[in-house]
């Protein structure tokens, strides 16, 4: 994988603190992959050919994990003149983010999941079904000592926190049809809040704790397969995604909104053919 390093000088007349200041990020040659070992015990249970109802157990002890490391105060000397630089504020001192290891921890929790065709319980409804999903998960998660959390955010003296990226509850629902060369579904996704990053609110600063807010969103498909003629084999599919145009917010330290990305919905027209 090739590193990779990007630097800027802060403009932002919303951020004073930043106007002047370099902010720059890079991958990291030396980073470890995600490396666990795992257990899992699970039970499931069958009705007629799609139908099921499972449930499973399960435990994953971290040996190595990966966050993305904020350090304040870094010196970007080293790099004005390569890259074309002005002199920035703060001698030279700029904020630098790049993904780094942590080690030692654990991730448990039980995922329910079910499917039923509605022909199931009525034979005019054959063709319609649905399926859904929801798990529940617990974790922690030891902060390497590099990161340097403020002391006033609530972390436990211990430096455990829940897995960066993890959302404690996540849920999926989904509606389909699928019949006569026609298939549609819609489904909706849902997940708690979670921990987005280590990052730092201001120069001189520590490096804090930001937080995802929950989210939710819809996609929906709706497709056609010819199912004889000489187009046999053409199918034409329309698929929707962020229907509901979710909003991803991240929160600061202190719960106050840090920023806000609306992503807005698309749209997507297929064309295909299977050679018969």
């Amino acid at each position: 994988m090739r590193n990779s390093f990007a630097a800027a000088k802060g403009t932002d007349t919303k951020v004073p603190e930043l106007l002047g200041v370099y902010i720059g990020s890079a991958g990291n040659p030396h980073l470890k992959p995600y490396r666990a070992w795992s257990f899992d015990v699970s039970y499931e249970k069958y009705f007629g050919k799609k139908g099921y109802v499972a449930a499973t157990g399960f435990y994953k002890k971290l040996q190595s994990y990966i966050l993305n490391q904020t350090t304040v105060n870094y010196d970007f000397s080293q790099y004005i003149k390569d890259l074309n630089l002005s002199p920035g504020a703060n001698n030279n001192l700029g904020i630098f983010t790049q993904p780094t290891n942590g080690d030692g921890g654990d991730v448990r929790g039980l995922e329910l999941s079910a499917s039923a065709p509605f022909n199931m319980f009525a034979s005019w409804l054959d063709g319609f079904g649905a399926y859904g999903s929801y798990s529940r998960a617990a974790s922690s998660v030891k902060l390497p000592d590099i990161i340097g959390l403020n002391p006033n955010q609530r972390v436990p003296t211990s430096g455990n926190i829940s897995l960066p990226g993890l959302s404690k509850d996540n849920a999926k629902l989904t509606l389909y049809f699928e019949k006569w060369g026609f298939s549609a579904f819609v489904a909706g996704n849902y997940r708690s809040d979670y921990i987005g990053s280590v990052a730092n609110d201001s120069i001189g600063g520590y490096p804090t704790l930001k937080r995802i807010k929950a989210q939710s969103w819809v996609s929906a498909q709706v497709g056609y397969d010819v199912q004889s003629g000489y187009l046999k084999g053409l199918g034409f599919r329309v698929e929707g995604n962020n229907l509901n145009d979710p909003t991803y917010v991240q929160l600061k330290s202190d719960g106050t909104v840090d920023s806000t990305n609306k992503t807005g919905h698309t749209l997507i027209l297929k064309v295909n053919y299977k050679l018969q």
